[in-house]
């Protein structure tokens, strides 16, 4: 997965990046632009995917801050300083990228998987980009210093999940064989479901 330099170091070091890219889209920058175009590849570049944080437990440990960009974007709007149309576009261009998508299904990020009218376009970016996600199983971590799959963290892609019908006991097993298409398909999402 290509995800952006300025997501992958320390904590504290990634959220002063984080501070700069809020200036920038207050300053009328888009998405992209504000981000940079510079990108890691998870390949060659050691580190979790943290999907919550800060953590002690990660302390001292470089890793790609995946939830930091929209908790930051989100507090923006929340203080006043960004206006809603940024984070709806934010909200849309994050759809479109696997690194974007995991930032949206950070836990820390709840809040942009809340509102009703964006369950289902999350949920089809998911789906969508599952293989590039699936890739990075044993990497995702909500602040502990392993990794896990993403399916096995506390993660957004289950509240989706929740409130479009999907009974608990099918949120809390393993995915089936042919991972989540196989679920949302046979749980008949893919072109239908309840709605909350």
């Amino acid at each position: 997965m290509l995800i952006p330099a300025l997501l992958h170091g320390l904590d504290d070091v990634v959220d002063a990046r984080c501070e700069a890219l809020i200036e920038r889209l207050a300053g009328g920058a888009g998405w992209d632009e504000a981000v940079g175009p510079e990108r890691l590849d998870t390949r060659d570049t050691p580190g979790l995917l943290v999907l919550n944080g800060p953590s002690p437990m990660l302390a001292g440990t470089a890793a790609f801050q995946c939830y930091l960009p929209h908790f930051r974007v989100r507090d923006a709007v929340g203080q006043g300083r960004l206006a809603a149309d940024v984070e709806a576009a934010v909200f849309a261009a994050s759809l479109l990228t696997p690194w974007g998508v995991v930032g949206l299904l950070a836990p820390a990020n709840v809040i942009w998987a809340h509102a009703p009218d964006r369950r289902r376009p999350l949920l089809a970016a998911a789906l969508r980009h599952w293989p590039a996600l699936a890739a990075e199983d044993g990497r995702y971590t909500v602040g502990a210093p392993r990794g896990q799959p993403l399916w096995d963290t506390t993660n957004n892609l289950k509240h989706v999940l929740a409130n479009l019908g999907v009974p608990l006991p099918a949120l809390q097993a393993p995915l089936p064989p042919g991972g989540l298409d196989a679920l949302v398909r046979g749980l008949g999402l893919a072109d239908g479901g309840s709605q909350d």
